[in-house]
C-alpha cells in the first residue's frame, strides 16, 4: 500500500490491529470479566431501583387506605307507612356521621314524598325522646350529608323537585362514588 503524501510504502495492518485501533490513543481493551462485572452491576442498580419504587408504591398506596375515610350509603325505599325503617336509616346515617364516616343517603321508591315540604313529620317512642323524622334530616342537613331522591320516583307521588325540602338534592349517580375516598358500605332501609 502506498502513502498517498510521501508516495513511500506503507504496511498494511492485521485484522487485530484494526480492531484495536482505538488502544493508541490511550483506551484500555477491557476483558471478558469486566465487561461482564460491569452489566452484573448495572443488572443490580436496576433492581434496586424497581424494588425500591414498588415499595414506594405500596407505602404509598397503605398510607392511603389509613387515611382514606370508609363511606356508608344509606338507601331509604321505604314510606310514611313504615316509620321505624324511616328513623332507624336516619338515625344510622347520623351514627354513621358521628363515627367519622362519609356518607350518603339516596331515597327512591316510597321514600320521596318524606323528602317534601309539607311531608308529615313524626316520631317513634322506641327512639331517643325528641327524636322525629324531620329533626333528623335536618341535623343530616346541616351536618353536610347528601340527602338524594330519585326524581321518577317523586313524580310517580305526583311531585317534582320543587316540592321537596331544602338541603335535598336530585340525584347524581356520580356522587355515588365521589363522596368518599375508602370503602362503601351499604344499609339498605
Amino acid at each position: 500500500m502506498t502513502d498517498i503524501e510521501s508516495g513511500g510504502k506503507v504496511r498494511e495492518r492485521t485484522a487485530s490491529e484494526s480492531t484495536d485501533k482505538g488502544l493508541a490513543h490511550g483506551h484500555q481493551k477491557l476483558s471478558v470479566t469486566a465487561v461482564v462485572a460491569l452489566v452484573a452491576i448495572a443488572a443490580v442498580a436496576v433492581a434496586a431501583l424497581i424494588v425500591g419504587s414498588v415499595a414506594l408504591h405500596n407505602d404509598l398506596v397503605q398510607r392511603a387506605k389509613e387515611t382514606a375515610t370508609d363511606g356508608v350509603m344509606v338507601h331509604m325505599t321505604v314510606g310514611a307507612d313504615e316509620q321505624h325503617r324511616v328513623l332507624m336509616a336516619l338515625s344510622m346515617a347520623n351514627r354513621m356521621v358521628d363515627m367519622g364516616k362519609d356518607v350518603i343517603v339516596f331515597c327512591d321508591v316510597d321514600c320521596p314524598p318524606l323528602m317534601a315540604k309539607d311531608s308529615e313529620n313524626f316520631m317513634l317512642e322506641a327512639f331517643k325522646a325528641n327524636t322525629t323524622k324531620d329533626g333528623l334530616i335536618d341535623t343530616l342537613v346541616a351536618r353536610g350529608v347528601p340527602i338524594h331522591v330519585c326524581p321518577g320516583c317523586l313524580a310517580k307521588h305526583g311531585l317534582s323537585m320543587e316540592d321537596v325540602r331544602d338541603g335535598v338534592d336530585e340525584v347524581d349517580a356520580n356522587e355515588f362514588f365521589a363522596f368518599t375516598q375508602g370503602r362503601m358500605l351499604h344499609f339498605d332501609y
